[in-house]
């Protein structure tokens, strides 16, 4: 996964930013020098984009009269004032994430709650394969895991579904075991198959 790094220097404060999100990086690049530099130097600075996929923005030494110059008040922000600037913007971005999935997950449970109140089902068997349809179609998830039907299932049956039933749904044909062309993982991967899909239109 390509790492994108913001390194921004004036003469009281450093600052170093690294994420996968390049988005994040251009979008936020011109506030952090806002933060660090009057608006008169800003124009000044650089922001390159490296073939490593770095992204760097170096400022050069000042000489000493324009270090004392910032060292005033008027013209240089406090380093509290942005680190306290700083933590909030990332708690915000970490808030917004958090709420994102906590709203994709209220809407995948009241999808499976509403199939469930119009469908009928009766097994265990019933349940993997609404629950397999359902990440298929509204997750876009082409593989899933034991684990991630149990996920489904749970609030509404309030247990997890035994292996022996995944083993009667592979051998049902219901669900089918991906291979693991890696050789190291100890995941075991299914997708839904075609008679599951048409079990779940015409039968349940």
């Amino acid at each position: 996964m390509e790492t994108y790094t913001v390194n921004i220097t004036n003469s009281t404060l450093s600052v170093s930013l690294s994420t996968n999100d390049k988005a994040f990086i251009l979008r936020e690049i011109d506030e952090l020098l806002n933060l660090m530099y009057p608006e008169s130097q800003k124009s000044e600075q650089k922001l390159t984009l490296k073939k490593t996929k770095e992204v760097k923005t170096d400022i050069q030494p000042q000489s000493e009269q324009e270090q004392i110059k910032e060292d005033t008040p008027a013209e240089s922000p406090a380093s509290g004032n942005f680190a306290d600037i700083l933590s909030k913007k990332l708690q915000k971005n970490v808030q917004n994430v958090v709420e994102k999935q906590n709203s994709e997950l209220e809407n995948a449970y009241q999808q499976m709650q509403s199939i469930i109140k119009d469908k009928n089902l009766t097994t265990d068997l019933d349940y993997i394969i609404t629950a397999a349809h359902c990440l298929h179609h509204f997750e876009s998830l082409n593989r899933f895991t034991q684990k991630q039907i149990n996920s489904k299932v749970y609030p509404f049956l309030m247990k997890d579904i035994d292996s022996d039933i995944f083993d009667n749904a592979i051998n049902e044909d219901y669900i089918r075991i991906l291979p693991d062309f890696t050789g190291v993982s100890d995941i075991i991967e299914y997708e839904i198959t075609q008679k599951a899909e048409e079990y779940f239109s015409n039968e349940l």
